[in-house]
């Protein structure tokens, strides 16, 4: 704006200057909502935050250089204006004088188109470096995403609980299906029954339960609301009757398989 060659641009340089300063306003913004970024996808943004920024800097660079051009190609036609308008030759520029000002503009044109090129391949060269590293952080990110889900499945076979593996006999389904209906229907109250052992005559089954994975006590009143539930639900003549065994600590099911001849 101090230099009286571009006076003639003045308001396309103060409206240019306004322009820049609103988009630097913009640009600061979008900096400081780094800090805020967060989860999975904040490679990704940040990514994106760069190149847009990165884009619209360089279009400025192309903007301004086209705005001094401008100056320049005014300047050339108030030069032939002048030109039209004199009636004595000896007015006129000698084309020695018009040559050498034509070839020191091509020179200084070429000067500043060649640091845009220099600019435009370092930043090439930034942009490569920046995508490889964006690629590592990418399949870093799927490593322990996969690691991750290897441990939400983990976690979630853990939080089940614990059935009778290979219940090939009525009376482990029984257990298992006890353990699931406490599980499944009522996964509201975090009901854990975790298998322990059985015994059984063929007419008479007792089934026992650890309780300790409860976050708090179970009484056996609870689990017995459920008694005539379970009959059903086990498919047994009778409805099954649950009491705590003191000496075993473990919570124990009586299940009436069949009735015992008199």
């Amino acid at each position: 704006m101090n230099d009286e060659r571009f006076e003639a641009i003045h308001p396309a340089l103060s409206r240019f200057y306004n322009f820049l300063k609103e988009n630097h306003d913009r640009h600061y913004e979008l900096l400081t909502n780094i800090f805020e970024l967060e989860g999975t996808d904040i490679v990704e943004d940040l990514t994106e935050i760069y190149f847009q920024i990165s884009g619209e800097i360089s279009s400025y660079h192309v903007r301004l250089r086209n705005l001094l051009n401008q100056e320049e190609r005014l300047t050339l036609e108030v030069f032939r204006d002048k030109l039209e308008t004199y009636d004595n030759p000896k007015h006129f520029v000698p084309s020695e004088k018009a040559r050498i000002a034509l070839d020191s503009l091509r020179t200084s044109a070429k000067t500043e188109t060649d640091k845009v090129k220099q600019f435009a391949i370092e930043n090439d060269e930034q942009l490569a470096d920046i995508r490889a590293n964006v690629s590592d952080l990418l399949n870093q990110l799927d490593e322990k995403n996969l690691e991750i889900a290897n441990l939400q499945d983990e976690i979630t076979r853990l939080k089940k609980p614990m059935y009778w593996n290979l219940a090939n006999s009525r009376e482990l389904e029984i257990g298992n299906l006890i353990i699931s209906y406490f599980w499944n229907r009522l996964a509201n109250q975090g009901i854990y029954l975790d298998r322990s052992h059985i015994e059984t005559d063929g007419y008479n089954l007792t089934l026992y339960f650890q309780t300790d994975r409860n976050p708090r006590a179970i009484l056996e009143k609870e689990l017995n609301e459920h008694s005539e539930a379970l009959q059903q639900f086990c498919r047994v003549i009778k409805p099954v009757e649950f009491s705590y065994c003191g000496a075993k600590g473990l919570m124990t099911a009586k299940v009436v398989l069949l009735d015992k001849p008199k």
